[in-house]
């Protein structure tokens, strides 16, 4: 796979986000303020769930939540390097190396 980053977009071969892992750093419609997505994935206990989140100017991530008298509250957070709905490399919030 080949990716290119420009200042806004990032294009891939043969590979397009997701509506589970788009967001502003691979959209050029889209700024943090507005690219906001969670979906709850899987099964849980009453009193807990599981979304899958992206946008907000954080990567693509799993959220264990769980629901108290406030509301609903993260209680863990897991960042995957690779979309579990469609497969594709998130790489738009990696770490640069220091050389």
């Amino acid at each position: 796979m080949i990716v290119i980053f420009t200042s806004r977009t990032l294009l891939t071969l043969n590979q397009q986000p997701c509506g589970m892992c788009l967001n502003a750093r691979v959209d050029e419609e889209l700024t943090e303020d507005n690219d906001y997505s969670a979906y709850s994935v899987g099964e849980s206990q009453s009193g807990f769930r599981l979304m899958l989140c992206s946008g907000a100017g954080k990567p693509t991530r799993i959220e264990a939540e769980m629901h108290t008298e406030h509301g609903w509250g993260t209680v863990a957070v897991y960042e995957p390097k690779y979309c579990p709905n469609c497969g594709r490399s998130i790489m738009e919030y990696a770490k640069k190396e220091k050389y």
